[in-house]
């Protein structure tokens, strides 16, 4: 949808609209049409084969090559569903019913991960609809061919004990990262490169759960092709250093991490990870310079404001692919604050050749900020509601809200990024069609649209904000909101090519909880928005004889800052209804509702 434009239509296919253009001479529409890419799945299934057979720890990561757009990026999509693990490297580190995504292997003297029993496990890539030979099944989104691909490595066990102990030893939190990693980046030079270029396969109709959710655990199925990857092709050969910008703020604070990807884009494949590179920020206050990791001289010392990467070249069928590294500046917020999104702020940077220690310098592409402060009203009667508005998203031309309804069907809007930043205000569905809705378009900013009003739920939020180039390389003209809904540049189709730069915020829907510790004890969670003073608020409802301290009539702000929850003391609550509800920072009752009831212990 664009934004700036009215009046707001759609074209519907299966799941999504993706921005559509209005012309405003002709008063046609148009618009391309995207997939939703969990509506089917497949992919392929295989093990990891010419494992050396020594004393060592033999892991992979593995995965089919990310087609389309790289800021669609779905962690189930890119590594496999996870599968419930129980770890035993030693008498001592044992680790029970761990998720771990079924592209992950590990083998010391056994299987110890993978789908599927040992010594039978095997990895998983799940891959997205493309071409195959068969214009029915190409037209349906049946099918796809894609590149499986693999990073393998031998580590001695003695430093995987290492690396486990400093974890699992007491007392690890975020500040110890840097001295892990310390140790992490020297050992990604045993690390290899494996790859098979085509794999094609077959896509079926997705299940979902009960509670809404995508079901993914059949891999099994015929539509997953059976494809074993040799352990270790080809070395990560090229070990260089990135010199990086400075890093972004995320909630006034310079952000915790790198992580920068190496990879090729295979025509007609996608994207395919060749290597990695990690880099943290631990400075006390942070000062936006990534830290030097190991000490001069030693064996991976990497200097300050720099990440150390090791990357294979491209090989077994993709070579003459164009190089990039996508890097990925992380929040660490997320972990400790119940109340922040996902927040990714990336650089695509494109690279021509990549030379054994030769420098490669990114410092020239500044990160984009992070779309903090988004906020979409979602109340289908206010006058101001199913309003959208985001401050000015620095380094960025196009912003991309997406709302991600039932079965994780989305609407998309497209707006220009300003310097004032923007806003948008959806229309309903009634006063677009009247009363001429079309079979099976349902309102998308809700997971259960057709309810009452004060049964909503309110969709997931995700807001995204594009730097793109007419070359892709940073150096050609800079992509406007007109540019990029102008269908002839084929620029929405392969958005990948164009992108320099992009910053994401997920923004989950909010939810409330009441956790009954004992018969004088609440503790109300509040998750997706903040409670935090001058913010959103709590208002608790007690029946009558039911006493909860505190309890002012305007709300409650959190009990202890950046958990997000407010801690009662209870007197005659045992069996009574409690409700708690969240109210803005004006006490205006959330529109739809948001809240939830228990009964005292």
């Amino acid at each position: 949808m664009r934004a700036d434009l009215a009046p707001v239509c759609g074209v519907e296919r299966a799941s999504s609209v993706f921005p559509p253009r209005w012309i405003r001479t002709t008063r046609s529409f148009a618009a391309v049409v995207r997939r939703n890419q969990v509506d089917k799945f497949g992919g392929f299934k295989g093990g990891i084969t010419n494992l050396p057979q020594d004393n060592t720890i033999k892991a992979a990561i593995a995965g089919m090559s990310v087609a389309g757009n790289i800021t669609n990026l779905n962690i189930t999509q890119l590594l496999g569903p996870s599968v419930s693990t129980d770890i035993t490297l030693s008498d001592t580190i044992k680790v029970e019913d761990v998720p771990l995504p079924s592209g992950i292997f590990l083998y010391f003297n056994k299987v110890l991960t993978g789908h599927g029993t040992p010594p039978d496990g095997k990895v998983v890539g799940m891959g997205l609809a493309g071409t195959c030979g068969d214009a029915t099944n190409e037209k349906n989104g049946a099918c796809g061919t894609r590149s499986a691909w693999a990073l393998t490595g031998a580590v001695e066990l003695t430093k995987i004990v290492s690396l486990a102990g400093a974890v699992t030893g007491g007392g690890f939190d975020l500040s110890q990262i840097g001295s892990l990693l310390g140790s992490v980046v020297p050992l990604l030079k045993n690390f290899k490169s494996s790859l098979v270029r085509d794999v094609q396969f077959s896509l079926i109709d997705t299940t979902w759960t009960a509670g809404g959710e995508a079901d993914f655990s059949n891999v099994d199925g015929a539509n997953f092709t059976a494809q074993d990857i040799a352990f270790g092709q080809l070395p990560l050969g090229f070990a260089f250093p990135v010199k990086m910008p400075t890093l972004p703020k995320f909630n006034d604070q310079y952000i915790d991490a790198v992580a920068v990807l190496g990879g090729a884009n295979a025509v007609g494949r996608g994207v395919v990870p060749l290597g990695l590179g990690v880099g943290v920020n631990t400075k006390t206050p942070k000062d936006g310079v990534v830290d030097a990791i190991g000490t001069d001289g030693d064996d991976g010392y990497v200097a300050e404001g720099r990440v150390g990467v090791r990357m294979a070249p491209n090989h077994h069928g993709i070579e003459g692919s164009d190089y990039g590294l996508l890097v990925l500046g992380i929040s660490a917020a997320a972990i400790t604050d119940p109340s922040a999104g996902l927040g990714i702020s990336a650089i695509f940077p494109r690279v021509d050749k990549l030379e054994f220690k030769t420098e490669v310098d990114i410092s020239g592409n500044a990160f984009p900020s992070f779309p903090e402060g988004a906020a979409f009203n979602y109340s289908p009667t206010a006058t101001a509601g199913r309003t959208f508005t985001v401050g000015a998203i620095a380094n960025t031309g196009v912003i991309r809200v997406s709302f991600s309804g039932e079965k994780e069907r989305r609407w998309d809007v497209l707006v220009a990024s300003g310097a004032s930043g923007a806003t948008f205000k959806l229309p309903t569905l009634a006063a677009v069609f009247a009363a001429n809705i079309p079979a099976g378009l349902t309102d998308r900013l809700y997971t259960n649209p057709g309810a009452a009003n004060a049964d909503l739920k309110r969709a997931a939020m995700t807001v995204q904000a594009f730097r793109l180039t007419s070359d892709g390389k940073g150096t050609g003209t800079a992509v406007t909101l007109d540019g990029y809904a102008n269908l002839s540049t084929g620029i929405q189709t392969d958005t990948t090519h164009f992108l320099t730069a992009f910053s994401l915020q997920a923004f989950s829907a909010p939810s409330v909880s009441l956790n009954f510790g004992s018969a004088t004890a609440l503790t109300v969670e509040v998750k997706g928005v903040s409670i935090a003073t001058g913010k959103n608020k709590v208002v608790l409802t007690t029946e009558t004889g039911c006493t909860a301290t505190p309890n002012l009539a305007t709300g409650d702000s959190e009990t202890v800052a950046g958990e997000n929850t407010v801690k009662y003391v209870l007197a005659g609550c045992t069996g009574k209804t409690i409700s708690a509800a969240l109210v803005d920072a004006t006490s205006a009752v959330f529109d739809p509702p948001v809240g939830a009831s228990g009964t005292g212990l």
